[in-house]
């Protein structure tokens, strides 16, 4: 009676068949190299975004220092040229 029982109970456990198993294997695979691309992209767009903006700060602040320089040379030789036209009149006269 018991060696029944439990051909009754592996006859009603009965395995997956191979379509199903592949069907889950492939599903599995699928959502998988899904996720990994779905990663990869948001890194790729992260890092591009992050240089971007990186980049575009830096240009902002050698703009900014050209433009400080500049204006310094600008003043310093607006001032050289008016202390030369003053000695240069004073010279004259």
């Amino acid at each position: 009676m018991g060696a029944q029982s439990a051909k009754r109970k592996v006859k009603d456990f009965e395995l997956p068949s191979c379509k199903v198993v592949v069907v889950v294997v492939v599903v599995v695979v699928v959502v998988v190299v899904v996720v990994v691309v779905v990663v990869v992209v948001v890194v790729v767009v992260v890092v591009v975004v992050v240089v971007v903006v990186v980049v575009s700060s830096g240009k902002l602040n050698q703009e900014n220092l050209q433009k400080k320089y500049h204006l310094k040379h600008y003043l310093f030789l607006q001032e050289c040229s008016e202390l030369f036209i003053t000695n240069l009149e004073t010279i004259i006269v």
